[in-house]
């Protein structure tokens, strides 16, 4: 749970005000608050820690693609990652064609 989770449940339960709880917990009075808004929008599950940042990889290619990549690299191995990104059209930056040939350099 959040690290104030208590701190919700004794707002919510009315039993301090929300500076002496805030005050007692070590965060601010918005915190607090914002806590307890989220506990009432979501209920318990709102005070269960969460991973901060988008849910998937921003910029994330499929593995399909990323297979194509690979057989493309050893179909042509002289070629940089720009020429088989701007060859073959493929819908990423060229960085990341770049970024996935240095990953199979072992082969």
């Amino acid at each position: 749970m959040k690290p104030g989770w208590r701190a919700v449940m004794h707002y919510v339960g009315g039993n301090k005000t929300a500076e002496e709880i805030a005050t007692m917990c070590g965060v601010s009075d918005r915190t607090l608050r914002r806590w307890t808004r989220d506990y009432d929008i979501k209920g318990p599950q709102a005070l269960h820690p969460q991973k901060p940042g988008p849910k998937q990889g921003i910029g994330s290619i499929s593995e399909n693609l990323e297979q194509k990549i690979v057989s493309l690299k050893q179909r042509h191995p002289s070629w940089g990652a720009r020429r088989i990104k701007y060859q073959y059209d493929l819908p990423c930056h060229w960085r990341t064609v770049h970024r996935i040939i240095k990953g199979i350099r072992c082969l």
